[in-house]
């Protein structure tokens, strides 16, 4: 990204670099705003109502673009007592798990208002 030495630049190339540079750290403290949140709630959970089942890797559409990261899974009791796995991140910041598919299916259409992104 060596700017100074081109012979010509537009202010639409100055955009697009401060974009891509902004996108990039956003990502980036998203990312790290989100493991940290989630360390935190792992590690204060109920042990006995929540067991620690590992990680799980995934991608969550934000308006700067995809961001990938892993998150805590959790098994714990429904009120049926069967088995169920769960992320306590996801349930902290109440991440609805069909809102990802309206998000995608929004995003084919073009539609970017706030509610789906």
């Amino acid at each position: 990204m060596d700017i100074l030495n081109k012979e010509e630049i537009t202010f639409k190339d100055l955009e697009q670099i401060i974009y891509e540079i902004v996108c990039k750290e956003a990502r980036e403290f998203t990312a790290a705003l989100l493991d940290n949140i989630d360390g935190q709630l792992h590690q204060d959970r109920d042990k006995k109502m929540y067991r620690d089942k590992g990680y799980r890797q995934t991608t969550i559409k934000t308006v700067y673009i995809e961001i990938e990261y892993s998150r805590q899974v959790s098994a714990a009791k429904t009120e049926e007592g069967k088995n169920a796995s769960l992320f306590l991140l996801d349930k902290e910041l109440g991440v609805d798990q069909t809102a990802g598919k309206r998000r995608k299916e929004s995003a084919r259409h073009g539609d970017k208002s706030r509610d789906d992104i």
